[in-house]
């Protein structure tokens, strides 16, 4: 019989009389057998399907050359083309010419044989690949071929979801977990850290270079190689095997990782509480003394921190810092100083809260009471106001720029002189005195108001901050204390009692993190092999049972299962009816 063939679109019968068409009922089947020793039985080892070949006997009446010509135009290709044939309408095949078109004759009525190999073992449907969408969890695939075909779901997520099972006829894809939640209750609060220093048990020293401190601070604070002491009163700096080099603070650093909560290790929000004793009955006033707390991210990098110190400077005075993360600083480890205020002794706690972004460090004196809050700017800068230098602002005293490095630092106001264009003020770094700076050099500041009971000594310093940034969004992960001196001159009566790290929830109930979240599109490509979540490969659990599968002729039914609590699923199901 006569037949219409097509290759990439082109009409093949233009130019030649199809008289045979050999087409093998599919690729040919190889299998492999083992034998079994001592024995003469044997057993299938594998077995694959080869490729489709199609050969096609023709003849050319007349004018040979020319439409040898034009065959060789329309079978010359690049890439693999499709071959129709007429009296198949429903099915074409991906293939290329092998060999070559040779003519018995160049005149008149010339055969040729034209052969055609395909790299697949199958013909694809005419119309292409179809499209299913799942309903109630639910498709039926219908493949019109003969052989087996592999579909392409893809789902969209319109709610958070755990778990997800694609099953076909023979096996499926399990992607997450089962047993995921939701939701879980939760108190207001649960302990994260909780030790009193009776000993230094779990906790794990400080060390390395810049281990939780920028350069600046490694510089000045080192750790030394002796144990802390331990008294009924806490942890004490060990000041006999400290070295007596007072250039540097001599202490003791260790950090501990947050306990597992009823969720997780990180905390949001936090309020973390430290019992510290810092007076100096000596009768001297040159005696030192620093206990540094400070809580950091999985990086080792800061979060916040608030710390006490004396350096000895003749006047027993502590000197009480509030410090956070640099936002604009690009070393990770630097700290920004937010607020300072000092203390003529100190017995209490020590207490820093973090709410999303707001943050506040507390220091209450049990033997004092003062309050300290962010005011409105008042018409001029006052001692104990926070400030930055400006760009171009000189030293007072001598007239000679500023260096370059103490620029961009934030400076506590501690005396202020002069009138007019020759009001300056006394700018202290950490407690150390650093410039006379006219009052015209600062570019910006932070007054603060003081409130005291009548007749009581300053007891009780609050600084809030409110910090809309990257900052907000760090998670803790640990807290790590520093207690030292510099040199042998520790405060006679020094110590830290315990400290406290409880993370906070402002609400109930918590919504988890879930495998697949609201927007989310996940494809799963039974052809490819592939599990594409939002275009990129799926990095979450597969269970070990997962496989990719085929679909085989007629109508075949594919379920899909979520999280019990979970919301409906869109999805759609692709498929190309395939034959032998």
């Amino acid at each position: 019989m006569l037949k219409k063939a097509y290759y990439n679109g082109h009409d093949l019968t233009q130019h030649m009389t199809i008289k045979r068409v050999t087409t093998p009922f599919s690729g040919k089947i190889t299998n492999t057998y083992g034998a079994l020793p001592g024995t003469n039985h044997h057993w299938l080892q594998s077995s694959s399907r080869g490729q489709c070949v199609v050969e096609i006997e023709a003849v050319i009446k007349d004018d040979v050359l020319h439409h040898v010509d034009e065959l060789n135009k329309i079978l010359s290709v690049d890439e693999d083309g499709w071959l129709f044939f007429a009296d198949q309408p429903d099915r074409k095949l991906l293939c290329r010419l092998d060999g070559t078109v040779t003519p018995s004759s160049r005149i008149a009525w010339a055969t040729i044989k034209l052969k055609f190999v395909s790299p697949n073992s199958y013909w694809n449907a005419t119309e292409g690949y179809k499209e299913a969408r799942f309903a109630n969890n639910s498709v039926i695939v219908d493949n019109k071929g003969t052989a087996e075909t592999y579909p392409i779901v893809t789902v969209d997520f319109k709610a958070d979801c755990g778990f997800l099972a694609l099953q076909g006829p023979d096996g499926g894809m399990y992607l997450g977990n089962p047993e995921e939640i939701d939701k879980v209750d939760l108190k207001p609060s649960e302990l994260a850290l909780n030790k009193v220093f009776t000993d230094i048990n779990g906790w794990q020293k400080v060390t390395g270079p810049t281990q939780f401190w920028d350069q600046y601070l490694e510089k000045y604070f080192h750790q030394h190689a002796s144990s802390p002491v331990f008294s009924s009163w806490g942890m004490k700096p060990n000041v006999a095997e400290l070295p007596a080099n007072e250039s540097y603070w001599q202490g003791h650093g260790y950090y501990k990782d947050f306990e597992r909560g009823n969720l997780e290790v990180e905390a949001d929000n936090f309020i973390i509480k430290s019992r510290v004793d810092m007076m100096d009955l000596s009768g001297r006033t040159n005696n030192t003394g620093i206990y540094w707390i400070m809580v950091s991210d999985s990086e080792n990098k800061p979060v916040m921190a608030i710390y006490l110190q004396d350096q000895g400077l003749n006047k027993n005075e502590i000197t009480i810092s509030c410090m956070i993360a640099s936002s604009d600083n690009p070393d990770p480890k630097k700290l920004t100083l937010v607020q300072e205020f000092t203390m003529p002794a100190f017995s209490g706690y020590l207490t820093m809260k973090k709410t999303g972004n707001l943050f506040e460090w507390w220091a209450h004196n049990d033997r004092t009471e003062l309050t300290v809050t962010q005011a409105a700017p008042a018409a001029s800068i006052q001692v104990g106001d926070m400030v930055h230098i400006a760009k171009e602002a000189t030293n007072a005293e001598t007239g000679h720029p500023i260096l370059a490095f103490t620029r961009g630092r934030t400076y506590r106001v501690d005396q202020v002189r002069g009138t007019g264009d020759k009001r300056s003020c006394l700018l202290t770094y950490q407690g150390t005195p650093v410039y006379w700076i006219y009052e015209k050099d600062i570019a910006e500041y932070r007054n603060r108001t003081t409130a005291t009971k009548p007749g009581v000594l300053p007891d009780k310093e609050v600084y809030t901050w409110t910090y809309s940034s990257a900052i907000a969004q760090k998670r803790a992960t640990k807290a790590m204390v520093y207690i030292g001196a510099h040199g042998k001159r520790a405060y006679s009566k020094f110590a830290v009692r315990d400290i406290e790290v409880r993370r906070t929830y402002d609400s109930n109930v918590r919504d988890l993190k879930n495998v697949f979240t609201a927007g989310d599109r996940l494809q799963i490509n039974n052809i490819s092999g592939s599990v594409l979540l939002n275009g990129a490969t799926f990095k979450g659990a597969i269970d070990y049972d997962s496989k990719f599968f085929s679909v085989g002729p007629g109508p075949t039914e594919l379920k899909l299962v979520t999280s019990s609590w979970a919301q409906p699923v869109e999805a759609i199901v692709e498929w190309e009816s395939r034959w032998l």
